[in-house]
């Protein structure tokens, strides 16, 4: 995985895929060991965080920017609330029951007050609590008769009372790295380790986004000045299904030919090295490997479904995109530098990226023809790099 603080802005320095909104993997054959990126140096208060009125007023001045950032947070709002909400009925009862008493919170300020209160009352913060008996059910265990529990314990509760206010929430562990604790260091090297693992609750602002939110006491009486939360997600979600508008049904593009390889013939003579034979088999080694994969990874791509397909064909376009462009950043893809300069179907790209975002987030699959319009994506793009490295040489 791919370490990253809860506020990051912006990821430049590292290759890597998300795995839809709960964590990042690291490329390359070994994970990524260095890596840098660009973090809001003050964490966002989820009690208290409201979005900007742009985003709910309709001006003239609203750019394409702002018109596309509200389509995305439609779009991804949709997703949460679906998936993010999820609860059971016994639960329910029992959070309302025990936190709620029948009324039902206004916001979040409201709601985070009342759990945080009814916690500190019901429960003793322990760094290693009693385990869960077996065969019993965490949340009736922990709230009436465990009533002790460490970050995990505590966010486990806050995340499902949440839920049962019909607020979207979601369960985080990771590391926190408080400024005292930053100042306390020798040099500029921070080193975290089991001592500093931590957990805790993110909740949902409409056209904000997932704020972390402390309800562990102990930790929020002075939490939201200027930490950083570094934040692994624990769980993988399902993927989408279909039915978004908005972009074209059809599209017909020619797949890009193979170019006509160069060939050179040189006129300067040359002895047979010692070493000549040991290059030549590496050199064939090297071929025959990447023969290999690229049959096997057309094998695989032929018996991917439709969605894989397109997700398969989207991490290849990224991946050759940042390739073509040095400043191009996978967090945010429709960012690029060149506009008409680029050597591949902007347009075509955007459409690509869109597409890719209501796969995963908009429960739509693939319409005809888009599987295609992918495909001669993939052809551009590598056609653009076959010159650039011709080019280069």
């Amino acid at each position: 995985y791919v370490y990253l603080p809860e506020t990051v802005a912006r990821k430049p320095g590292a290759q890597g895929s998300w795995r839809q909104d709960w964590s990042m993997e690291a490329g390359g054959w070994f994970g990524e060991k260095n890596y840098s990126f660009t973090y809001y140096d003050v964490q966002a208060n989820a009690e208290t965080a409201q979005p900007a009125p742009w985003l709910y007023q309709e001006t003239a001045e609203a750019g394409q920017g702002t018109e596309r950032f509200k389509q995305a947070e439609l779009l991804y709002r949709s997703f949460v609330y679906d998936h993010y909400l999820e609860i059971s009925e016994e639960q329910r009862a029992l959070l309302e029951q025990v936190f709620f008493q029948g009324e039902e919170p206004a916001g979040v300020y409201t709601a985070t007050s009342r759990i945080r209160a009814v916690l500190r009352l019901l429960a003793t913060y322990r760094e290693s609590p009693a385990k869960i008996p077996e065969g019993r059910e965490f949340l009736e265990w922990f709230l009436k008769e465990g009533r002790e529990g460490n970050a995990a314990y505590y966010a486990t509760a806050a995340v499902l009372a949440y839920r049962a206010a019909g607020i979207p929430a979601r369960y985080v562990e990771g590391y926190v790295l408080t400024e005292k604790q930053a100042e306390e260091t020798d040099g500029n090297r921070v080193l975290l380790s089991t001592k500093n693992a931590h957990a805790w609750a993110e909740v949902y602002v409409d056209g904000l986004g997932f704020r972390a939110v402390e309800v562990t006491p102990g930790f929020y009486e002075e939490f939201y000045e200027a930490d950083v939360i570094v934040a692994v997600p624990n769980e993988e979600l399902e993927g989408a299904g279909e039915g978004a508008a908005g972009i074209q049904r059809e599209e017909n593009y020619p797949l890009a030919l193979d170019e006509e390889e160069v060939s050179w013939t040189g006129g300067r003579k040359w002895s047979l090295h010692p070493l000549f034979p040991a290059l030549l088999a590496a050199l064939f080694l090297v071929l025959s490997v990447r023969l290999i994969r690229r049959l096997c990874l057309e094998a695989r791509y032929r018996r991917m479904t439709a969605e894989e397909k397109l997700l398969f064909l989207y991490g290849q376009v990224t991946a050759m995109v940042g390739k073509l462009e040095p400043e191009f950043c996978p967090d945010h893809p429709l960012e690029l530098e060149g506009g008409e300069t680029l050597p591949f179907d902007l347009a075509l790209y955007r459409r690509t990226v869109e597409r890719m975002e209501r796969l995963v987030y908009g429960r739509r699959g693939p319409q005809p023809g888009e599987i295609h319009a992918a495909e001669a994506l993939v052809g551009q793009l590598r056609s653009a790099l076959r010159k650039k490295r011709r080019s280069s040489h």
